[in-house]
């Protein structure tokens, strides 16, 4: 009795979810003169695609693929690019190599891209500078984040910032660097800047300005999102070592 009661249930639901999402008119006749057959033909096609198209359902099937064949998407964009050798596919293969943590074999993709009517494109020329930050050619970095601005001056964006005092920082112009962290606290959304900036105040000898920075970093991340706390939780982490 409990799954005759079961499958008349799923019946009803099924024929509201048609009835309810503009299916086919047909389906509603399936359901009904073929309670079983119908009710599995239903969730095949109608149910399963719209559950597997979902965004969170794609994520986690691109996840398991990436996992399966970690060189997939790498494979196919290099087609693509072979194919049809368009900014479109150049830059989507310059940005793989990015993520991938290949960022020497992203920079002359970056540059080429540079040309033309593209030759000042903001985010082309961000890509660069972080390419060539990660690849460690610091000074080519900042090269490019001052062409960056001169050529945008309206462009403004907190990680190429970022990339700008780490390295003037890392070329051995601390203060060109703690002046650029000062500014850039104020409205850099992470707490990545924060603890950059108080590690550089320590390692100029000051302490109490320092732990400021570390002690700022610890009360915004108690008050702040799940999200915020995510994404931020390794700097929070750092900061707290500090104190």
């Amino acid at each position: 009795m409990p799954i005759v009661v079961a499958g008349i249930l799923l019946q009803v639901l099924l024929v509201a979810h048609a009835v309810r999402t503009g299916r086919d008119r047909v389906w509603v006749y399936v359901l009904i003169l073929l309670p079983v057959a119908g009710a599995l033909a239903y969730m095949l096609v109608e149910l399963v695609p719209e559950f597997v198209g979902t965004r969170r359902i794609r994520r986690a099937l691109v996840t398991v693929s990436s996992v399966a064949d970690p060189d997939a998407r790498l494979r196919e964009l290099l087609k693509q690019s072979e194919i049809a050798n368009t900014v479109e596919n150049k830059r989507a293969l310059a940005d793989e190599y990015l993520a991938r943590g290949r960022a020497a074999e992203a920079v002359p993709l970056y540059r080429d891209l540079l040309q033309g009517i593209h030759k000042t494109e903001p985010d082309l020329m961000l890509g660069l500078a972080t390419a060539e930050f990660r690849a460690g050619d610091l000074a080519a970095c900042l090269a490019t984040l001052d062409a960056l601005r001169a050529a945008n001056p309206d462009f403004h964006s907190a990680d190429g910032h970022l990339l700008y005092a780490r390295s003037l920082e890392g070329l051995g112009r601390p203060g060109d660097a703690e002046r650029e962290y000062a500014v850039l606290v104020g409205y850099h959304t992470g707490a990545e800047a924060a603890y950059r900036y108080g590690l550089l105040l320590q390692s100029r000898g000051r302490e109490d300005a320092a732990r400021l920075q570390f002690m700022q970093i610890m009360r915004y991340f108690e008050q702040s999102s799940t999200l915020y706390k995510e994404k931020n939780r390794p700097w929070y982490n750092l900061a707290r070592e500090k104190l």
